[in-house]
């Protein structure tokens, strides 16, 4: 167990049971243990069987996170040129078609949160990858200018309202109360 107690000259000072035949207990002070230089408590420092499962967690967390955005954004990135000859399309009617998803996108931040708060995370990211994936698959169609500013609207539905939030929200339950920083900085 980790408490805490002031010290003399007001710094904070933790003791950890180290365990063994030595002494019951080690004093650390408190800014060795913030700067992880010392055994602290960590939810991504958890021994035993359940490490492995939490960090499979979190990179299914990642993989999802690039997939669902795969459709609507590289694609168009890394491909552009082909893109625009296969649909024969200019860079300005592309440019419609990503506006259409950042109009649904923006509209659908809010009420994204809403449901990310009222439905189970895992079932609005499964919704939202299979969604996105449905849309992916009547994009192999080459549609015309319409079928595009209509999937891509619909790719803004699926990737904000039903996914970030979702994202945001399986992030922070499994950061824990200890761990959000490093599980936002490692998504």
């Amino acid at each position: 167990m980790v408490g805490l107690r002031p010290s003399r000259a007001g710094v904070f000072q933790g003791r950890r049971n180290l365990g063994g035949g030595g002494p019951p207990a080690q004093t650390v002070t408190g800014f060795v243990m913030l700067a992880g230089l010392a055994p602290a408590r960590s939810n991504l420092a958890t021994e035993g069987p359940t490490r492995s499962p939490r960090i499979a967690g979190l990179v299914a967390l990642m993989i999802a996170g690039e997939a669902v955005f795969g459709l609507p954004f590289h694609v168009a990135r890394y491909f552009r040129p082909t893109l625009l000859a296969g649909l024969g399309l200019s860079n300005s009617e592309l440019g419609a078609v990503f506006s259409a998803y950042g109009v649904l996108a923006l509209l659908g931040y809010f009420p994204g949160g809403l449901l990310a708060d009222r439905y189970p995370a895992r079932s609005l990211l499964c919704a939202a990858l299979l969604l996105t994936a449905a849309g992916g698959v009547y994009l192999l169609s080459l549609p015309g200018l319409r079928g595009l500013v209509i999937v891509f609207a619909y790719f803004g539905v699926t990737t904000v309202l039903l996914f970030w939030a979702a994202l945001i929200r399986a992030v922070r339950a499994w950061g824990e109360a200890g761990g959000q920083g490093r599980a936002f900085g490692l998504l």
